[in-house]
């Protein structure tokens, strides 16, 4: 059985981070909040939670009562009377899971809900005895950085390093399939591994890069044999090449679809200096497929002496 979380107190003293402890601040009170008030703060620094993890708390809170309280603070005039979930989102939806009605929770007035970055502070630290994964700090990031944030302020917030940021950034500009994916194994879908398959989306395919994430997910690979996988390529093969030698990638564009990275579309350098390789991917609905097609056969024709194979 599952064990509630208990708020360790951390060894720096908060006030270093510029926000109050989560225990002991001013203006804090403990209540019950019923729980139609309750909402995900969009600043939590954890996202990413199993259903496994959620029954495991369920269980313990059915048996146990509920032990820890959870941390919380006043919406703004848009969210008059409900109450934003900055620390035990898991515990607020183990008691939705078993029908409680009410929950306890620490009310901290002090904070603004329109102070993103000392939102993020305090969410950091409240997080901080449990095992945040990469894909929590990424879309954690992503979304500071979206509403204007300096990516250095961002990085000082969070308390990481700034090629850390970077990197954990990586991981949002896969396409939804592999981020839907990497939900799954949070532990195993690290920033290192959006690294390596976003090289390989690069040089190789989306489908190359994708079957690539299912084995280091699912452990069939490690990590260094993962970089041996892309350097190796598809059936062992240099990726795009030319007589035996690679092409070199001299640009490549996300295409963003609905806000996600949906495809790519990639320009290669030839070894034959006159000639150039264009690479186009992209997943898109039936119509707007069948719409890009008609367009690109139309280019074709008028730069070719292309003959369509088929239907598209």
């Amino acid at each position: 059985m599952g064990k509630q979380r208990t708020l360790n107190q951390p060894e720096m003293p908060l006030v270093a981070f510029g926000v109050s402890s989560p225990t002991r601040v001013e203006g804090a009170k403990i209540q019950l909040i019923p729980i139609g008030k309750l909402k995900p703060s969009p600043y939590n620094s954890r996202s990413v939670r199993t259903q496994e993890r959620i029954d495991e708390i369920a269980e313990s809170m059915r048996v146990n009562g509920q032990i820890d309280p959870i941390d919380v603070y006043p919406g703004g005039e848009e969210d008059e009377g409900c109450y934003f979930v900055l620390g035990g989102e898991t515990r607020r939806l183990a008691a939705i899971q078993i029908g409680l009605s009410d929950i306890k929770a620490i009310v901290d007035t002090s904070l603004s809900p329109s102070d993103a970055l000392s939102l993020a502070k305090k969410a950091t630290i409240l997080n901080g005895s449990q095992d945040e994964c990469d894909l929590d700090r990424a879309m954690f990031v992503a979304r500071l950085i979206k509403q204007g944030y300096f990516f250095i302020d961002v990085a000082e917030a969070l308390g990481l390093e700034r090629s850390r940021v970077t990197r954990l950034l990586k991981l949002m500009d896969l396409p939804e399939e592999f981020r839907e994916l990497g939900k799954k194994y949070p532990d195993r879908y690290t920033a290192d591994v959006g690294y390596y398959i976003e090289k390989a989306i690069d040089t190789f395919s989306l489908e190359f890069a994708f079957s690539l994430l299912e084995k280091v997910l699912l452990g069939q690979i490690t990590h260094s044999r993962l970089e041996q996988e892309i350097e190796e390529g598809p059936d062992k093969k240099l990726p795009e090449t030319h007589t035996g030698k690679r092409l070199r990638r001299e640009a490549s564009t996300k295409i963003v679809i609905g806000g996600v990275v949906g495809g790519r579309y990639s320009v290669f350098r030839s070894p034959n200096p006159e000639q150039m390789v264009l690479k186009l991917q992209v997943t898109l609905s039936e119509g707007k497929a069948r719409e890009l097609d008609a367009e690109i056969k139309n280019i074709l024709g008028r730069i070719t002496e292309s003959t369509p194979e088929g239907n598209a």
